[in-house]
């Protein structure tokens, strides 16, 4: 908590120059609050500040695992939740605050204001199932040093098409070796899987120091093996006829969620007819950034008859994906598809892209794009409104300051500011 002297301070300063607070004085000590997680300062900025705005917030103290501030702002119906700032706790694995999130998932108000932005229960677009996953896996790692016993489950001697892999002893290539187990005992057998995957994560994440995608844990083990054994979910994969489509899709979406891509490679290699690909793996995709995942997914597609999007074209698919980069922030997977893939970036679609954006207030995207396409006055004033609607005051000054774009007098006294917090500084009237 803010030494009390600090408090005293900011009253008699306000007491002295109440008439002088404006906007931007208020946010910094609101953001202040939410640097050093103070909820007593934030409280009290908003009771004795004039026209504060404490919605600005909640993406900023999901980002820096401000839980308390997250906490007031929702519970006192001052924000309302949205999947940016979901997204933005769980990228920097703040994981109170992603299950203060889902514990409390249907009491809180949720922004519906947005296209991309609908309920988040009802959704597939950040499902709470990958966030939970993430949180499980995270919390195994955190409280295990040492991998979890597998249960080794009964196996024939019927060799495996993946035994030819092992380049080890005859010891290791008996060891690699499985076939099919019992169909009746198919609820042992997903557990096996989810015990055979956490171990697998753990270990590679205590024997490796290589990190992969934001949104991965760990980093796959090579050739398949570890400590000279067959990767388990590798081995239980190569089990014929034993998975049925079902548990292969929830393999296939727990390898995708933890970065497993030699899991991956391997399904796209012998399994393809049991995996349907749907939207939001796609939309997973643009979330981690990754281009070399998105190509292994496009050769995936090229191949698979299953899926939502099974009867879209790749280029098509870089679109949409596209499309995702731009909300996420992801600028070099943008960069990667626009050139790799040659979107056709009319005026239309720059504007798309460009509005995808500004929603998130992705200042680095937008700043690429307006540098690389043209883009007309019609459609930067476009642009304007929208960055001053959803309070992106960063996006308000680049529009302003670098391309001329006039501010909205009405639109900003709408969100209580004034054309003057926007306006280039002189520096010659520094004070």
């Amino acid at each position: 908590m803010t030494d009390p002297a600090l408090y005293s301070l900011y009253i008699r300063w306000i007491h002295l120059n109440r008439e002088k607070v404006i906007g931007p004085m208020v946010n910094s000590v609101l953001r202040t609050a939410v640097h050093f997680n103070d909820v007593e300062l934030f409280k009290f900025t908003i009771r004795s500040f004039k026209n504060p705005h404490p919605s600005l917030f909640l993406q900023l103290a999901c980002s820096l695992g401000s839980l308390s501030i997250v906490q007031y702002l929702l519970e006192n119906q001052l924000e309302t939740l949205t999947y940016r700032a979901v997204q933005l706790a769980y990228f920097a694995k703040h994981n109170d605050i992603i299950k203060y999130i889902r514990d409390n998932i249907k009491t809180y108000p949720l922004d519906t204001s947005y296209q991309f932005c609908k309920p988040l229960e009802y959704t597939c677009y950040y499902p709470i199932e990958i966030l939970q996953a993430s949180l499980e896996h995270d919390s195994t790692i955190s409280t295990s040093t040492t991998p979890s016993p597998i249960p080794t489950p009964t196996l024939t001697s019927t060799p495996s098409p993946i035994s030819t892999r092992s380049t080890d002893s005859t010891n290791v290539e008996k060891e690699n070796n499985s076939s099919e187990l019992p169909n009746s005992n198919l609820d042992d057998i997903n557990n096996y899987i989810d015990e055979a995957y956490k171990s697998t994560i753990t270990i590679s994440t205590t024997t490796t120091t290589t990190t992969t995608t934001t949104t991965t844990c760990s980093t796959p083990q090579t050739n398949n093996n570890i400590d000279g054994q067959l990767d388990p979910i590798i081995k239980i994969l190569s089990s014929a006829n034993i998975l049925d489509a079902d548990t292969l899709q929830d393999i296939f979406v727990k390898a995708f969620v933890n970065g497993d891509s030699d899991v991956l490679k391997y399904l796209i290699e012998h399994r393809i007819e049991d995996i349907s690909i749907s939207r939001q793996l796609w939309q997973m995709v643009a979330k981690t950034g990754d281009s070399d995942l998105f190509e292994s997914m496009a050769k995936l597609h090229q191949q698979t008859k299953e899926g939502q999007t099974a009867k879209l074209g790749i280029k098509t698919l870089a679109t949409r994906v596209a499309v995702e980069a731009c909300i996420w922030g992801q600028k070099d997977l943008l960069e990667y598809l626009i050139h790799q893939h040659k979107i056709d970036m009319d005026a239309q679609q720059v504007e798309y892209f460009i509005t995808s954006a500004t929603f998130n207030g992705n200042a680095n995207i937008i700043r690429y794009l307006l540098a690389s396409f043209k883009v007309s006055k019609k459609v930067l004033a476009t642009l304007m409104k929208h960055a001053t609607n959803y309070k992106h005051f960063d996006l308000i000054r680049l529009y302003h300051h670098e391309y001329n774009v006039p501010l909205d007098k009405k639109l900003l006294k709408n969100i209580n500011f004034s054309v003057d917090s926007f306006k280039k500084k002189n520096r010659f009237n520094i004070i």
